[in-house]
């Protein structure tokens, strides 16, 4: 049994905010996980898994990589939750659902 205070978690005002408070409370627990493909097509029977900091990790790479292409003057905050200072920077994405998918997704 999994026994869980998501008192912290459920306090945030926002998507972002819950994140970032996940991220910090349950750093090392599995949050993220998939059934790898072996050879010949079929799944793996156990599950591979990302801890919440490996996750949070990810997330900021990824994000530090996208507003790499930013020119200096249109730079956000690195402040997790902070207002924009700008006009907002759109970029699209398109991929097959995954870990990848959803990690930048949260990025």
């Amino acid at each position: 049994e999994l026994n869980v205070d998501a008192s912290a978690v459920s306090s945030a005002s926002s998507t972002a905010q819950g994140l970032a408070t996940a991220f910090e409370v349950f750093a090392p627990r599995p949050c993220l996980g998939w059934r790898p493909l072996l050879s010949g097509g079929t799944l793996a029977e156990e599950y591979s898994w990302l801890s919440y900091a490996e996750v949070e990790s990810r997330c900021f790479a990824l994000g530090a990589g996208l507003r790499s292409f930013l020119p200096p003057s249109e730079q956000p905050s690195t402040e997790p939750c902070a207002e924009p200072a700008a006009a907002p920077f759109f970029v699209g994405l398109l991929g097959a659902v995954g870990i990848e998918w959803l990690l930048t997704d949260y990025a």
